[in-house]
């Protein structure tokens, strides 16, 4: 059973920047897949679904500060004054949240299982119990040791919030198995209440002992003591009961594999245009051949790409080779069409006509321009301070 019951990280609603008057956004998100606080009909007792289905809207949509809450008005309105005072002492990580939900649907008018009314009192007696201890501990800190202690605050590790979340599941679980027996199917059940892997997988450190112990049972040289343990049950119930706990594992085990398939990767960080050129260079202007380059932020994404190195006279003409477009590394042109994508040696005599047309003319007066320069053995993906960006497409 329970320890202590804590709602998963993901889960639970953010700190409220005005308190009962705004909403988080991640409060807005759960409010908007599940709906508004459960609401039960007077003397009607609730059923076993809509009493499970209330716990995890609870679970999901409340934070430490609603369960305290919740727990201190239901004492307050029952007449159990002595133990308010002890739940008001009680520091949040010993609060089960369990037993607030059950409190606040008692509170609104619901009529539930006298299990389930057990389950919170004596839920209740453990934190008492827990209050009291801590006080003791308080007076013998007090009385003891004359020397002033510092006190050494609790670091709660991630250890401990998983155990507590998975406590809460399990508790739960447990509860769900005393109400409807050995029928339920735990895959569905994980699923329906998306159950985190990492806090799945303590249900089968928790179950494996007792699905060891039932299978030990249909054993026929099983240890005496053990099998008067389970004189109340039939030999079919035994055999039952061991093949629910065995599927139970299985179940388990299938729903975290398939959990952690489906978990979507991170998708990377888009890189910012300007963090892709902090390191670009480029000649922004040729005063001599009349030339601007055009800026180099349209390069990203686009088809096509005519660069041309002043020093060496060659015109490099950059073909992408997909939809998504030419891209930058460093000073490197990437994501060009290899086939496509060639570097020409214009030289100075024809370099103004060539540029003319590659600029103005069209598209089979640049291409036979082009077939009369020399096409070099390699493209030159490298643009620096000597290179024009003529014209992007």
């Amino acid at each position: 059973m329970a320890k202590s019951a804590a709602t998963p990280k993901s889960l639970k609603a953010t700190k409220k920047i005005k308190p009962k008057v705004t909403r988080t956004e991640q409060y807005l998100i759960n409010l908007k897949y599940m709906g508004d606080e459960p609401t039960f009909k007077l003397g009607i007792q609730v059923n076993d679904t809509d009493y499970s289905s209330a716990l995890t809207w609870y679970n999901y949509m409340c934070n430490k500060s609603d369960a305290r809450s919740y727990l201190e008005t239901f004492l307050k309105a029952s007449g159990r004054i002595d133990e308010l005072q002890k739940i008001k002492a009680l520091p949040d990580n010993r609060l089960n949240e369990h037993a607030c939900w059950i409190a606040r649907m008692l509170t609104r008018g619901s009529k539930l299982t006298q299990r389930s009314i057990n389950h919170m009192n004596d839920r209740i007696k453990d934190m008492i119990l827990a209050s009291d201890k801590k006080e003791d501990e308080d007076v013998k800190r007090l009385t003891g040791d004359k020397e002033d202690k510092p006190r050494e605050e609790r670091v709660v590790s991630i250890q401990d919030r998983v155990r507590e979340k998975a406590s809460n599941f399990i508790g739960m679980f447990d509860e769900e198995i005393d109400q409807v027996g050995w029928n339920i199917d735990t895959y569905e059940w994980l699923t329906k209440r998306e159950v985190p892997p990492m806090i799945a997988s303590k249900f089968i450190d928790h179950f494996k002992p007792i699905s060891d112990e039932a299978n030990q049972l249909l054993d026929k040289n099983c240890d005496p003591q053990l099998r008067e343990g389970y004189n109340h049950l039939t030999r079919d119930q035994i055999k039952q009961r061991a093949t629910f706990y065995s599927s139970l594992i299985s179940d388990v085990e299938r729903y975290v594999g398939n959990t952690k398939k489906q978990k979507a990767q991170r998708k990377p960080k888009p890189v910012t245009a300007d963090k892709k050129l902090k390191n670009f260079k480029y000649l922004k202007e040729s005063k001599e051949l009349k030339l601007t380059s055009v800026s180099p932020e349209k390069i990203l994404g686009s088809q096509g790409l005519l660069a041309y190195n002043t020093r060496y006279n060659t015109l490099t003409v950059f073909q992408a080779i997909d939809r998504g477009g030419l891209d930058v590394a460093g000073t490197t042109i990437k994501k060009y069409d290899e086939s496509t994508t060639a570097t020409y040696r214009v030289g100075s005599r024809k370099a103004e006509s060539v540029l003319s047309l590659a600029l103005s003319g069209g598209k089979k007066n640049f291409a036979k321009a082009l077939n009369e320069c020399k096409k070099l053995d390699n493209v030159q993906d490298r643009i620096n301070e000597n290179t024009i960006l003529l014209k992007v497409n």
